[in-house]
Formats: C-alpha cells, structure tokens, sequence
C-alpha cells in the first residue's frame, strides 16, 4: 500500500505546479495528478467503517489486508471517473490559505491530544495527521475504540486506528538526540507487518542494495516481542551488515544493485558546486547525450575522482572501486 501511495506523493508538487501553470504535461497527470484524486477518496479515515459495513453480511471477519485490497480495488474503480472529470483550478492567497489549514490542523491535532491525555493515554508523538498513544495493557484494536469515539465527539474529524504496534522506534535528531524527527520511525504491528517513514528503505534515491539489507534487519527485528527480544536480535543484525560490508568491500555486489538514483534539480550551469548527479550529466552530456532539468540521473559512487560514474555510459567499472 505505501508504495502504491509514494509512487505518485513524491511528485504531487511539481505536478500541481504544472496544473496551476498550465504547462502540465499529459504523462503526469495520469500518473499523478488522476491517481493522487482517486486515491484520497479511498485513504479518508472512515473507509475502514465503511468497508465493515458493507461485509456485516460475509462469512469472514474484516482485517488490516482485507481493507487494503479493496483500497486498491476502489482506487482502480475510481481512475475511469476521475480521469473524464471536468478539472478546474481555483485560485487563492497561497500564504493565507496554507497558514489557514496549518492552523486547522494543528487545533485538531492538540485537542486529540489532550483527549489522549484526559483518558490516561501517554503520547508518544504526533505528526500532521498521525497520533501515536501509549497505554499499559491496552493490545487489541477494540481497546483503543473508546478514544476513537472520543475524539470524534471533540473534533467532529472521524480518525481510524491503522493498528497496535508491538514495538515502534522513533528516529532521534542528530542536532539533539532527545527531540524525535517528524515522520521519521519504523516499528512492527502485532501480526509482525512492518512499518517505516522517512528511513532509507522509502527514499528513491537508496540503492537497491541498501533498501535490500534495510529491509531483512526490519524483518529480523519485526520477530521481536518485547525490549529484551528486540536487544537479542542484535547480535544477528550486526552480523548481517557486517558480513554485506565484507560483500561491498571484495566487490561481491552487482553493480545494478548499486546504482544511485536523483534528478537534476537545475541546469549544470546553474550549479555553483556540482552534484554528483550533475557530475554524471557532465560525463552523458560529454558522450552526446541530452540532459534537462528534472532527469534522472543514474550513477554509481566510484573511488577517486570525479567520484561518480553515469551508469548510461556502459563502461566496464571493477566492483571493487565502487
């Protein structure tokens, strides 16, 4: 599900830019602009009431998975609709009306906090529209209805419960470690399902390697049930990454699991120091080939200078300078 979301969030901005300014292209707004409509028709956080309701009559009962496949079941339903919509761009005061939603939601947000609190619930965190509480004993879904109820009765905003974590970490700042990051956390549910935001394994710019080693420490993670559990499995994770490291260093990766990923944020004369995705420009733009503003470039992180090397060149690369 998440990376059906993140496949069309992450260029959700630049394909608004392009409605607003009329210079949208056909390619992004069906693979953004038509999904990302659809989408949130279905990812609104009564869904989950809905989707019981209309399966009271069913010989089964209605979990996580389940509502996730008619998620995408209805996004795909939705598309054809969505797609033959009359669009219409509606102008605003952009400062005013951005402070006016944050200031929304940060209202809602505080008053779900403080009837968190008001009930005995701890809260871990809060991010824009994410409520992450703590209390002792409370481990099934139906423990937490109470609160739903309540904060649907203070702010009028229904709010859906994803799921009950057995363990969740939340990744600190490097400016202070005792200040959590925004949106930046992993954790494992009660049926063992991970979650993550913000780490490695979510960018687009994280190799295939790394996302490949990120995800199995998750996994060996994600068998842990308490702290004590979570603290034994480290022995086998530090194994792992340094048994891969031993993989990197004597050249035993391929290299396609090793190619870099970013896009070109400006022209390569716009640049007052170069990125390595503009260093790789350089190299394609140097063999005739085209760059533009917005590429992806692909290139590997070599030894030495200039440092990279644009996979498109095809040029042999030994894996252990990479």
């Amino acid at each position: 599900m998440d990376s059906v979301w993140g496949g069309y969030e992450s260029r959700f901005a630049v394909a608004l830019d392009g409605l607003i300014s009329g210079s949208l292209d056909a390619a992004i707004w069906l693979r953004v602009l038509v999904p990302f409509v659809a989408g949130v028709l279905v990812r609104g956080p009564d869904f989950n009431h809905r989707f019981t309701r209309r399966t009271q009559g069913f010989q089964f009962t209605p979990d996580k998975d389940n509502i996730n496949s008619v998620r995408l079941l209805e996004l795909q339903r939705l598309l054809a609709p969505v797609l033959a919509a009359r669009w219409q761009v509606f102008k605003t005061n952009g400062s005013e009306s951005h402070e006016a939603v944050t200031a929304t939601s940060r209202e809602l947000m505080l008053q779900a906090k403080e009837v968190a609190e008001d009930m005995g619930f701890t809260v871990l965190h809060m991010y824009v529209d994410c409520l992450f509480v703590q209390q002792a004993c409370f481990e099934r879904a139906s423990d937490f209805t109470p609160l739903l109820d309540a904060i649907l009765t203070q702010t009028g905003i229904p709010i859906a419960l994803e799921g009950v974590y057995k363990w969740l970490a939340f990744l600190s700042s490097k400016r202070d470690a005792r200040v959590p990051v925004p949106n930046q956390y992993f954790g494992a549910f009660e049926d063992g399902t991970l979650k993550f935001r913000g780490i490695e394994l979510r960018r687009r710019d994280t190799t295939l390697w790394v996302r490949k080693i990120q995800l199995v420490v998750l996994e060996i993670l994600a068998k842990a049930d308490t702290a004590q559990e979570l603290a034994e499995c480290l022995p086998d994770v530090l194994n792992l990454v340094a048994r891969a490291k031993r993989d990197l260093k004597g050249g035993r990766v391929h290299l396609e699991e090793l190619v870099v990923t970013q896009k070109l944020s400006r022209e390569l004369d716009g640049y007052k120091s170069l990125s390595p995705a503009a260093r790789a420009a350089l190299q394609l733009q140097a063999a005739g080939h085209a760059v533009a503003p917005g590429q992806a470039m692909r290139f590997l992180f070599t030894r030495g200078c200039p440092g990279v090397q644009a996979w498109e060149l095809g040029e042999a690369l030994d894996p252990r300078e990479t």
